[in-house]
Protein backbone atom coordinates (compact mmCIF):
# COMPACT_ATOMS: atom_id res chain seq x y z
CA UNK A 1 0.00 0.00 0.00
CA UNK A 2 1.34 3.11 -1.01
CA UNK A 3 2.05 6.16 1.71
CA UNK A 4 0.91 8.90 2.06
CA UNK A 5 3.61 11.86 2.17
CA UNK A 6 3.09 13.62 5.47
CA UNK A 7 1.70 17.85 5.34
CA UNK A 8 2.20 18.13 8.92
CA UNK A 9 5.75 19.32 9.01
CA UNK A 10 5.41 21.30 5.60
CA UNK A 11 6.51 24.73 5.57
CA UNK A 12 2.93 26.75 4.60
CA UNK A 13 2.40 29.49 1.75
CA UNK A 14 2.90 31.71 3.85
CA UNK A 15 6.54 30.51 6.08
CA UNK A 16 7.79 29.85 2.69
CA UNK A 17 7.23 33.66 1.39
CA UNK A 18 8.71 34.89 4.74
CA UNK A 19 11.72 32.89 4.08
CA UNK A 20 12.51 34.33 0.62
CA UNK A 21 15.11 37.05 0.33
CA UNK A 22 13.64 40.82 -0.14
CA UNK A 23 14.27 40.78 -3.69
CA UNK A 24 13.11 37.26 -4.31
CA UNK A 25 9.87 37.95 -2.63
CA UNK A 26 9.38 40.92 -4.96
CA UNK A 27 10.24 39.51 -8.13
CA UNK A 28 7.58 36.54 -6.99
CA UNK A 29 5.06 39.13 -6.28
CA UNK A 30 5.58 41.17 -9.08
CA UNK A 31 4.84 38.02 -11.45
CA UNK A 32 1.95 36.92 -9.37
CA UNK A 33 0.63 40.65 -10.04
CA UNK A 34 1.90 40.28 -13.81
CA UNK A 35 -0.23 36.96 -13.98
CA UNK A 36 -3.41 38.24 -12.33
CA UNK A 37 -4.14 41.45 -14.63
CA UNK A 38 -3.30 38.88 -17.02
CA UNK A 39 -6.50 36.92 -15.79
CA UNK A 40 -8.65 39.81 -15.26
CA UNK A 41 -7.90 41.12 -19.42
CA UNK A 42 -8.64 37.88 -20.66
CA UNK A 43 -11.77 37.86 -18.56
CA UNK A 44 -13.03 41.03 -19.34
CA UNK A 45 -12.00 40.10 -23.29
CA UNK A 46 -13.73 37.03 -22.91
CA UNK A 47 -16.84 38.66 -21.96
CA UNK A 48 -17.15 41.45 -24.49
CA UNK A 49 -16.34 38.72 -27.00
CA UNK A 50 -19.47 36.72 -25.74
CA UNK A 51 -21.91 39.49 -25.41
CA UNK A 52 -21.26 40.62 -28.75
CA UNK A 53 -21.47 37.26 -30.29
CA UNK A 54 -25.27 37.19 -28.42
CA UNK A 55 -26.09 40.25 -29.78
CA UNK A 56 -24.85 39.45 -33.44
CA UNK A 57 -27.26 36.60 -33.18
CA UNK A 58 -30.23 37.70 -31.38
CA UNK A 59 -32.91 37.98 -34.60
CA UNK A 60 -35.53 39.25 -32.17
CA UNK A 61 -35.02 42.79 -33.65
CA UNK A 62 -36.39 42.37 -36.80
CA UNK A 63 -39.82 44.03 -36.33
CA UNK A 64 -39.00 46.04 -33.85
CA UNK A 65 -38.66 49.44 -35.38
CA UNK A 66 -35.38 49.36 -37.44
CA UNK A 67 -34.58 48.07 -40.42
CA UNK A 68 -32.64 44.93 -40.43
CA UNK A 69 -30.09 42.87 -42.40
CA UNK A 70 -30.21 39.00 -41.72
CA UNK A 71 -27.26 37.06 -43.19
CA UNK A 72 -28.17 33.01 -43.48
CA UNK A 73 -25.10 32.12 -41.88
CA UNK A 74 -22.84 28.91 -41.80
CA UNK A 75 -19.44 29.55 -39.49
CA UNK A 76 -17.51 26.64 -41.27
CA UNK A 77 -18.09 28.56 -44.71
CA UNK A 78 -16.01 30.31 -45.65
CA UNK A 79 -17.63 32.56 -48.18
CA UNK A 80 -19.94 33.37 -45.52
CA UNK A 81 -17.43 35.05 -43.40
CA UNK A 82 -16.08 36.99 -46.86
CA UNK A 83 -19.84 37.99 -46.90
CA UNK A 84 -20.40 38.75 -42.85
CA UNK A 85 -17.03 41.16 -43.29
CA UNK A 86 -18.36 42.77 -45.93
CA UNK A 87 -21.71 43.51 -44.94
CA UNK A 88 -20.55 44.72 -41.93
CA UNK A 89 -18.77 47.38 -43.67
CA UNK A 90 -21.07 48.29 -45.95
CA UNK A 91 -23.50 49.14 -43.00
CA UNK A 92 -21.16 51.28 -41.44
CA UNK A 93 -22.71 54.41 -42.94
CA UNK A 94 -26.46 53.10 -41.34
CA UNK A 95 -26.31 53.68 -38.07
CA UNK A 96 -29.89 52.67 -37.96
CA UNK A 97 -29.70 49.10 -39.36
CA UNK A 98 -29.50 46.48 -38.00
CA UNK A 99 -27.46 43.61 -38.97
CA UNK A 100 -27.90 39.94 -37.84
CA UNK A 101 -26.84 36.60 -38.42
CA UNK A 102 -29.39 33.77 -38.29
CA UNK A 103 -26.71 30.55 -37.83
CA UNK A 104 -27.56 27.90 -39.65
CA UNK A 105 -26.09 25.71 -36.94
CA UNK A 106 -28.70 27.00 -34.36
CA UNK A 107 -32.55 25.88 -34.44
CA UNK A 108 -33.51 29.99 -34.60
CA UNK A 109 -31.35 30.53 -37.61
CA UNK A 110 -32.14 27.62 -39.28
CA UNK A 111 -35.84 28.64 -38.73
CA UNK A 112 -35.93 31.66 -40.10
CA UNK A 113 -33.67 30.24 -43.17
CA UNK A 114 -36.40 27.31 -43.91
CA UNK A 115 -39.06 30.43 -43.09
CA UNK A 116 -37.91 32.35 -46.45
CA UNK A 117 -36.42 29.48 -48.29
CA UNK A 118 -32.70 30.82 -48.16
CA UNK A 119 -29.05 29.22 -48.30
CA UNK A 120 -26.16 29.99 -46.73
CA UNK A 121 -24.78 33.46 -48.32
CA UNK A 122 -28.05 34.79 -48.63
CA UNK A 123 -29.00 38.37 -46.99
CA UNK A 124 -32.70 39.37 -45.97
CA UNK A 125 -33.59 42.48 -45.87
CA UNK A 126 -36.29 43.64 -43.17
CA UNK A 127 -38.33 46.86 -42.75
CA UNK A 128 -38.56 48.24 -39.40
CA UNK A 129 -42.10 46.47 -39.01
CA UNK A 130 -40.38 43.41 -39.73
CA UNK A 131 -41.78 43.10 -43.26
CA UNK A 132 -39.52 41.08 -45.67
CA UNK A 133 -38.09 43.81 -48.52
CA UNK A 134 -35.81 41.60 -50.28
CA UNK A 135 -33.76 38.44 -50.96
CA UNK A 136 -29.80 39.17 -52.09
CA UNK A 137 -27.94 36.00 -52.76
CA UNK A 138 -24.15 35.46 -53.03
CA UNK A 139 -20.97 37.23 -52.37
CA UNK A 140 -21.06 40.76 -53.26
CA UNK A 141 -18.62 43.61 -52.91
CA UNK A 142 -18.89 46.53 -50.58
CA UNK A 143 -19.88 49.39 -52.79
CA UNK A 144 -22.76 46.59 -54.53
CA UNK A 145 -23.81 46.25 -50.87
CA UNK A 146 -23.35 49.94 -49.62
CA UNK A 147 -25.59 51.11 -53.49
CA UNK A 148 -28.10 48.38 -52.57
CA UNK A 149 -28.72 49.65 -48.54
CA UNK A 150 -28.98 52.75 -49.73
CA UNK A 151 -31.72 52.21 -52.49
CA UNK A 152 -33.51 49.84 -49.93
CA UNK A 153 -32.87 51.99 -46.45
CA UNK A 154 -32.45 55.76 -47.48
CA UNK A 155 -35.04 56.45 -51.03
Amino acid sequence: MASKKSTKNAPTFRERLARMSPQKRRRFLMKCGGAAVLVLISAGALATYDKRQRTLHDLTVIGAGSPAVVQIHDPSCTVCRSLKSRTSKALEQFDDVNFRLADLTTEEGSKLARQYRAEKITLLLFDGSGDHLQTVQGLRTVEDLSQLFKLQFVE
